[in-house]
Parts: C-alpha cells; structure tokens; sequence
C-alpha cells in the first residue's frame, strides 16, 4: 500500500477520534467479557506481591487499567498509550481515580503510526529500554493499514515483551454480523466528497469504512483481519499462540482474542 493512501486512511480515524470521541468513549465503559478470559494467563506463577508491568497500546479511556485493578491481586504498573487528545484526557481522569488501586499509572500521547513508518519515530523517553509482562492491543488492530504495518506492530510489541512476557490482542469480527455490515459504507461514494480521494485499487481486501451513528456522527477506516492473515502475521513476526477465544458482543463473538508469546530471542 502506497504511504499517501497510508495517510489518507489515518486521517480519516485521526478526524473521527477527534470529532466523536468523546461519545465514543461513553459507549466504552464496560470491560469487555473476554478480558475476564485473560486472568488465569496473567496471574499464573504469581503471587500477590509480585508486580504485572502493562503496556497498554490504544488505551483509549484506560478502562483495562481499571478492569485489572478490580480482579488481579498483584501490584500493576500501567502505562497506557494514545494518540488521541480526547481520550487521553479521559484516560488521565480514570486514572487519577484509581490510583490508589495501582502501583503505577500513566498515559502518553504517542502517534503509533510514525512507530510504524518506513522510517520509525524514535521511543518516548518513558519506554526506551523497557520491557513489560503485558502487551495488551484492544480495538487497536483493524485501525493499522497495510499488511505490512500490521506485521511491524505486531513485532513492535514482541520488542517490548520480558523473557515470559505474553501479548493480548483483539481482532473485531464486524464483517462476521449482518447488523454491523449494514455500518459498512461505499468507498466509492466516500471519494465523491473526499477532500483528498483515496486510489481505491491500491487497497488491501478487508479495508472498510464504517459508519459511527453516535451523538455526532462521522466514519472511521477498520481493516478486517482473517484467521488465514493472523496466522501468517504471527508467523512472520515471531510470535506463538498460547491461547485464543471468541468473546464480546450480543453475539459473544464479536472479537477473536489471541494470546501469544515470542518465539525466541528479540532484537532490540
């Protein structure tokens, strides 16, 4: 995928976020049930002193934060991730409210995109050098445009990854349910009023763009990832899976849920 139609597709969700992120975030209060399918792997071989380090990368309003301090008796030292303003704010407030519940929690401002650049942005002073015992990647990954990209993120986070250290992600499944294809809109007649029309040849099959019917309403670019392309990308970026389900939704399928470990010795 050419980088201009790249950026043409992060501006759309960049131009989303900004303008209906707020009732974005109010329809993402609740923890999603497959989190609860997570515990037994974080809590495994630990003690209740023992300290679980998170990366959570697109932490939007940083509920998982919260989730894991209400069901894990361990120490948590989260730092959460976001590009959008919006919702970083929402995320420094939650977490103000629960400090007392955390060893540590914080949230950074982070373009991931220019992580994922032919040429990547330099780290954050705040994860140079850091390893954690949790990346976890929620209602992130359908957001990452171009196959390879995705490939990057996904060994992006192995970088990050201690010894044991496991990976959590989350593949929506919106072209599985025919309520959510009927949110699916035209490229066709996205580029009749573009600014900028994207060159549709150029992309990738599962590319769509989905209608937002909130209180304002806007549209977003999600990618529909197969079981056929993660298993390729966790192939192709040293990762092993230790443990998958489907989970979330009316359905309670909504989102396929990986967990993974690396294969072997990380690059840093």
């Amino acid at each position: 995928m050419k980088a201009q139609t790249i950026e043409a597709l992060n501006a759309i969700n960049r131009d989303f976020y900004t303008r209906a992120g707020t009732s974005f975030s109010e329809t993402r209060e609740r923890a999603w049930q497959g989190w609860e399918r997570l515990l037994p792997h974080l809590s495994k071989d630990r003690s209740a002193n023992d300290q679980l380090s998170v990366l959570d990368v697109g932490a939007g309003n940083a509920r998982f934060a919260e989730f894991l301090a209400s069901h894990l008796g361990l120490r948590i030292d989260y730092l959460g991730l976001d590009f959008s303003p919006v919702l970083l704010h929402l995320a420094k407030t939650r977490l103000d409210r629960i400090a007392d519940r955390l060893e540590r929690g914080r949230v950074l401002g982070v373009d991931l995109q220019a992580q994922l650049a032919e040429s990547p942005a330099p780290l954050p002073p705040e994860l140079e050098g850091r390893s954690f015992s949790l990346v976890s990647m929620f209602g992130l990954f359908h957001h990452v445009a171009a196959l390879e990209r995705r490939r990057r993120l996904l060994e992006w986070a192995r970088r990050r990854l201690t010894e044991d250290g496991l990976i959590a992600v989350s593949i929506w499944r919106f072209m599985e349910f025919p309520r959510m294809q009927q949110k699916v809109l035209s490229w066709e007649d996205y580029n009749q009023h573009a600014e900028h029309p994207l060159e549709l040849a150029d992309l990738e099959s599962g590319d769509h763009l989905l209608r937002w019917a909130g209180e304002t309403p806007a549209q977003r670019y999600c990618h529909y990832s197969s079981e056929a392309e993660m298993a390729q990308l966790f192939e192709e970026s040293g990762l092993r899976v230790v443990d998958s389900f489907e989970a979330d939704g009316v359905e309670g399928a909504l989102n396929r849920y990986y967990v993974l470990t690396s294969t072997g010795t990380k690059e840093r």
